[in-house]
């Protein structure tokens, strides 16, 4: 795939609070690859623009306007509303964001062979969100932020395996997703000694409002299949000098395999460990590190009937050269 682009845009200010944008980009993207049956090639014109507006200190609120325009389709204008400010100094923060979001299908979505499908529809969605961060200046506690979210898809694209096991995408004419994302970062130093501890988890109602036919009806209100509905991973690093420990837990929670919901898959959890070790020097650096991937051996399958590897080692070293002109 080679990509041609080029952008211009301007920015102007009335006074310190409001600031201007717009601007015109245009991509040319060509592929040629044996997976297609023929080259491929699309064209893209996108207008943009937009204002920054600063109300009160410590708060914004963005506005824009996008609009495309391919050889393929003409999406509509996707207006987005942002917004972000201070409840309490250093310590709680709030924003939000609604907008629309068209994305057309990608090359391989339409082209790919063997599973690409030529006759996709564009997505065309509507999103919210909501969130909080509450933090201390000198990061003394762990930063929490809390998001909710919400978005209605018409015509969402995703690649699904068929009855000969080969995944192609297709249109689900509507989809309600919505959730909660909640995540704790924490940072410390003691001396050359360095902690850092990340947990992230997402709860995501993910299922469809609106079938294209009738026999379809089964799977209205039904999570979508390999949607988890809990996810949650946690992360831990040490530094001490040139030497680092990455611990990386995740839970992944049932998934369904069947539209219907009548069959799914059991929620596992992976642990994998990284010993790192850096030589640094002022002309070139090397990591020599050590991995343990699934360090608990677990028997699990991201996929129906692939299942995944066992416990596995990993050595290598990476070598960065460093050039001075």
């Amino acid at each position: 795939m080679t990509n041609y682009l080029s952008e211009i845009e301007w920015r102007w200010s009335i006074h310190d609070k409001l600031i201007f944008n717009s601007g015109v980009s245009y991509i040319n993207s060509v592929a040629n690859f044996d997976e297609y049956a023929t080259n491929q090639n699309r064209k893209t014109l996108s207008l943009f623009t937009g204002f920054l507006y600063q109300p009160f200190h410590d708060w914004n609120l963005n506005f824009n306007l996008r609009k495309e325009f391919t050889n393929i389709e003409n999406p509509p204008i996707a207006p987005s509303l942002g917004l972000q400010g201070t409840i309490i100094k250093n310590t709680l923060f709030v924003f939000g964001n609604i907008g629309r979001h068209y994305n057309l299908p990608t090359m391989n979505d339409l082209f790919w062979r063997p599973g690409g499908n030529e006759n996709l529809k564009p997505e065309d969605a509507w999103s919210e969100e909501l969130g909080i961060i509450l933090t201390n200046k000198n990061n003394s506690i762990p930063k929490l932020t809390v998001t909710a979210f919400n978005s209605l898809i018409d015509n969402w694209i995703k690649w699904q395996p068929g009855a000969s096991g080969i995944y192609a995408p297709n249109n689900l004419r509507q989809v309600h997703t919505n959730g909660i994302e909640m995540s704790l970062h924490f940072h410390k130093e003691i001396k050359k000694l360095q902690l850092q501890f990340n947990v992230n988890y997402t709860w995501c109602n993910s299922s469809i409002s609106k079938t294209q036919t009738q026999q379809e009806a089964a799977t209205i209100d039904k999570q979508l299949i390999y949607v988890p509905v809990n996810v949650l991973n946690s992360v831990l690093v040490l530094k001490y000098a040139h030497f680092s420990l990455n611990y990386n837990h995740t839970f992944t929670g049932e998934r369904f395999v069947t539209a219907d919901n009548s069959s799914s898959l059991e929620p596992f959890q992976v642990a994998n460990i990284t010993i790192e070790k850096a030589i640094i020097s002022k002309k070139f650096n090397i990591h020599v590190y050590t991995k343990v991937m699934n360090v608990y051996d677990v028997t699990y399958q991201v996929l129906a009937y692939r299942p995944m590897p066992g416990r596995w080692f990993s050595i290598g070293i990476k070598f960065d050269l460093i050039l001075k002109q």
